[in-house]
């Protein structure tokens, strides 16, 4: 069998055909194509959002200053000894208040907080200022500069932390001036002790002025049950058989009204100590601070956080696609 032999040449040929112009122009390599849709990738995953992180926080991002103060919410009670910070407390006298010290947790987030504060402090004023970048600014993209969507953004500035085993309370107030985050920390402080003071004073007077009206109304049984024996003894014989029965039943009624103003008394005594006893108070521990340095943003950190991040997820997106393609084919 004659096998047909072709020139080495004429094989290479084969191989590689030459294609007309016209083909030669829209060929292009399937390796260069998908390295050109990694590229764009990399570009729109990687570079950009790397770019842009280095623009705001590298150069336009305000400067925030955060002013720090510590407080204790406590009453003067004695309690069991603690361990810690509570134990020392407690054995000069100071006692945790226990659930009473979320009342201030409370108030600092709520508006009526932020608009006692807008009295003192003008917080648009503070918050909308031009040198304040427009991402930071409050209603930067909107006209809306209600106190609702001020209460938000002041929301956002304020950090309020209490540890209810020392009864230490921890506030932290962010700011784009070392001054503004000083004031505003110094007016919620001032609110809530003025907030806590009122509602000791309200607890004390309810509790004294109920063990009062115990008082007035003994009081008034003791000069009813007097004056009803005064009135028996002066418009009666003493002879009579029936006088010494009555009188004595009304001699008993007298008595006991005068135990029980003697007891009221007694309570009333006890309300006012413990009324003092159990008063709330709010006791400095740091006064606020006045930064002089800003603590954020975190530039450095947050550029190379945002690049590691997006070179993070460029790779799990070139994975896919390069598994999706291997399925395709």
């Amino acid at each position: 069998m004659n096998i047909m032999r072709f020139p080495r040449q004429h094989l290479t040929k084969l191989r590689k055909p030459k294609l007309p112009p016209k083909f030669k122009e829209k060929w292009v390599d399937p390796g260069k194509e998908k390295l050109f849709a990694f590229g764009k990738l990399f570009v729109f995953i990687v570079l950009l959002p790397s770019l842009a992180s280095i623009l705001y926080f590298g150069f336009w991002a305000s400067d925030v200053y955060i002013s720090e103060s510590k407080f204790l919410v406590r009453s003067p009670q004695q309690q069991q000894p603690q361990a810690g910070l509570g134990g020392i407390l407690s054995s000069i006298g100071v006692s945790n208040s226990g659930p009473d010290g979320y009342i201030v947790a409370n108030y600092i987030k709520s508006i009526d907080a932020m608009m006692a504060v807008d009295r003192k402090v003008d917080l648009k004023q503070v918050f909308t200022s031009g040198k304040v970048d427009i991402f930071s600014r409050f209603a930067s993209f909107y006209h809306n500069e209600s106190y609702e969507r001020l209460h938000k953004y002041f929301d956002n500035r304020v950090e309020y932390n209490y540890d209810p085993a020392s009864s230490v309370a921890t506030l932290k107030v962010k700011a784009f001036s070392g001054e503004s985050a000083r004031d505003i920390n110094l007016a919620l402080l001032e609110n809530s002790e003025a907030l806590v003071n009122k509602i000791s004073d309200d607890t004390r007077k309810d509790v004294i002025d109920f063990a009062n009206y115990q008082v007035e109304n003994s009081q008034k049984k003791l000069e009813e049950a007097d004056a009803a024996l005064n009135k028996y003894r002066n418009g009666n014989n003493a002879d009579d058989k029936n006088f010494v029965t009555h009188y004595q039943q009304l001699n008993i009624m007298r008595d006991t009204a005068e135990k029980e103003l003697a007891a009221s008394i007694d309570a009333l005594q006890k309300a006012r100590i413990d009324a003092q006893r159990k008063r709330l108070y709010i006791e400095r521990i740091v006064q606020p601070t006045l930064p002089d340095y800003p603590l954020e943003p975190k530039r450095m950190l947050t550029i190379v956080s945002t690049l590691l991040g997006t070179l993070l997820i460029w790779g799990i997106v070139r994975m896919l696609i390069a598994s999706a393609r291997e399925h395709s084919e």
